[in-house]
């Protein structure tokens, strides 16, 4: 009796599943650091905050996002202007457009 080799699982499809969600998250991972600068951005120290932490952050999650160089200077600018509004620090609202985006993104056309 011979022995019969088993071909090995290609794991090309899991490589691209695992791709494709490490794609959908990095967006959805900044907002969610995002939207927790903006509830820590509670006074005077809003500031430096939305400057050193969120225009970044925007910066971050446009890139994640595949927008151009101006897309992510006009994200970093509304990233820093939503960690300085108050009343939002309960409102994930980064998180919800991110989520959007991706979703809007993943659509067929």
């Amino acid at each position: 009796m011979q022995p019969t080799a088993i071909a090995p699982a290609t794991s090309s499809l899991l490589a691209n599943g695992w791709k494709g969600a490490a794609a959908a998250a990095a967006p959805l991972f900044g907002a969610m650091l995002l939207d927790l600068a903006d509830l820590f951005s509670l006074g005077p120290q809003a500031v430096p905050l939305a400057v050193l932490v969120a225009a970044p952050l925007g910066w971050a999650v446009a890139a994640a996002l595949g927008f151009k160089r101006n897309g992510r200077l006009i994200s970093a600018l509304i990233a820093g202007v939503y960690c300085l509004l108050p009343g939002l620090e309960l409102i994930p609202a980064a998180t919800a457009t991110s989520l959007l985006g991706v979703l809007s993104s993943r659509l067929p056309r």
